[in-house]
């Protein structure tokens, strides 16, 4: 088991201890049982997916509450279309906020994922990046080189979207959307149209694509400080075989 070594002030030490012994606990085992509270394993089913807090300030609770009044008297009425359903959940949430109902606070949260961090979002527009320069430098070649490459070449070169039954590529997959609807890498739009499942693979991708990228990312670079004329951007015969090379899971080669 790991250790962690934090400084505390004499009075928050004794403060610690005193609750610590209040509840029947050890130091190490408050802390430990605070720090799950925080990372919400102590509540039943728990996912690291799930980002409700496990404890709000009274003054939180408060403005979030007065937020839920307001909404369950702005759809109370029973003709709407949820038939007054959404006045009921905002009826409810009150209750669960006044009352600090901690275990209920997923439902408050329902709406809130995961945040993306800037390394996963970086990720998802290298990979945008990646295949529309791949896929142009196909577009590219003449017959005879596009034959050189292989008859799966094309496939592989273009963007097959996400797993949606992985948690992790299902919220990559809504930050592209994201980037899409947004005005960027709209010549990607079509692969999150109907015909293409909107964007769903339906087998895992990332790590051929993360494969992939390791072989992309240095040649590309390579690419951005070269003072070459408008087709220095196009990637090569060879260099498109190394980018498809490892694409190729290692126990498969």
């Amino acid at each position: 088991m790991a250790q962690l070594n934090v400084r505390l002030d004499e009075q928050t030490r004794i403060s610690l201890n005193a609750l610590a012994r209040a509840r029947g606990l050890t130091d190490s085992e408050l802390t430990r049982s605070l720090i799950d509270d925080a990372l919400g394993r102590n509540r039943p089913g728990y996912s690291v997916d799930v980002v409700a807090p496990r404890s709000l300030s009274p003054v939180d609770r408060y403005s979030l509450a007065l937020q839920h009044e307001i909404l369950a008297l702005l759809t109370a009425d029973p003709d709407d279309a949820n038939g007054g359903l959404d006045a009921e959940y905002h009826t409810n949430m009150v209750e669960v906020l006044n009352r600090g109902f901690t275990q209920e606070y997923d439902t408050v949260f329902q709406a809130i994922a995961p945040e993306l961090t800037d390394r996963e979002c970086t990720l998802v527009n290298d990979i945008f990046e990646m295949f529309r320069t791949l896929s142009h430098s196909f577009e590219e070649l003449s017959v005879e080189d596009r034959a050189e490459l292989g008859p799966h070449a094309e496939h592989t070169l273009t963007f097959g979207g996400f797993d949606f039954n992985d948690s992790h590529e299902l919220r990559l997959a809504t930050y592209a959307r994201y980037l899409i609807k947004t005005d960027r890498w709209t010549e990607l739009a079509e692969r999150f149209d109907d015909q293409h499942e909107r964007g769903n693979s339906h087998m895992p991708k990332l790590a051929v694509y993360q494969r992939m990228r390791s072989a992309w990312h240095p040649l590309w670079e390579g690419k951005l400080r070269s003072h070459g004329g408008p087709h220095r951007y196009l990637f090569s015969v060879s260099e498109l075989q190394e980018v498809l090379a490892a694409s190729v899971h290692p126990d498969n080669r």
